[in-house]
């Protein structure tokens, strides 16, 4: 295969995937708001700049290595296929359709993440 078509095709079953399952989905939902909730009862009663900057680190830490750890178990997963497939394309169009194909849903969940303990931290600032 070319390696554009090969990054359609891969693109079109990644894409498949990981929007296949709605269990997963829903599980990952629940995690997302559960864990965003608990971030912020703990980080919601910042007195300083400091408690404030901490929270911030502590969620985009625990959003990027949510995001890598369902990452890395699914290459786990996908090794088996991806050998045994590995004379019809390259690693470079793997990787890229996998980034492409899951990466908006990753955002989205960070995103939720971040909107919910923002909210609950009240982020935004002293009104007035």
């Amino acid at each position: 295969l070319g390696r554009v078509k090969a990054l359609g095709a891969l693109f079109s079953r990644a894409a498949k995937e990981s929007t296949r399952d709605a269990f997963v989905f829903s599980v990952r939902m629940l995690a997302t708001v559960g864990l965003a909730g608990i971030f912020g009862a703990v980080f919601g009663k910042k007195n300083t700049i400091v408690d404030c900057i901490g929270s911030v680190m502590m969620t985009s830490i625990n959003a990027s290595m949510i995001a890598l750890v369902r990452a890395l178990l699914t290459f786990v997963e996908e090794r088996p296929v991806v050998t045994r497939e590995a004379r019809f394309y390259g690693p470079v169009p793997y990787l890229l359709s996998k980034i492409l194909a899951e990466g908006p849903l990753d955002a989205f969940f960070s995103g939720l993440f971040g909107i919910i303990v923002h909210r609950i931290c009240n982020m935004a600032g002293e009104e007035g």
